[in-house]
């Protein structure tokens, strides 16, 4: 299940909506709220992938790269808290 906030003009929410029903099985559209900025809304989404997923990265930006500079690996650097070995219990 994915839960997804969409913020934009109530034109580009409403597209937003359409695309990802094109794609994704939504379960659930919520009505629209009001954001900090006034002439826009934002929705939340529940939907489901279609079968399997398969996970791509594109570059989103002209930066230069470079250990460090890479913004889909430092992205994916901050998605996950670091691993921790278990906690061992004293009896």
């Amino acid at each position: 299940m994915l839960k997804l906030r969409i913020i934009g003009t109530a034109a580009e929410v409403e597209q937003a909506v359409a695309a990802l029903r094109q794609v994704l099985d939504v379960d659930e559209v919520s009505g629209a709220y009001g954001s900090r900025t006034p002439d826009k809304i934002r929705v939340y989404v529940e939907a489901s992938p279609r079968g399997p997923v398969r996970v791509t990265a594109e570059r989103v930006s002209d930066a230069p790269t470079g250990p460090g500079n890479d913004p889909v690996a430092q992205a994916s650097r901050r998605a996950l808290p670091p691993s921790r070995p278990p906690r061992r219990r004293s009896h």
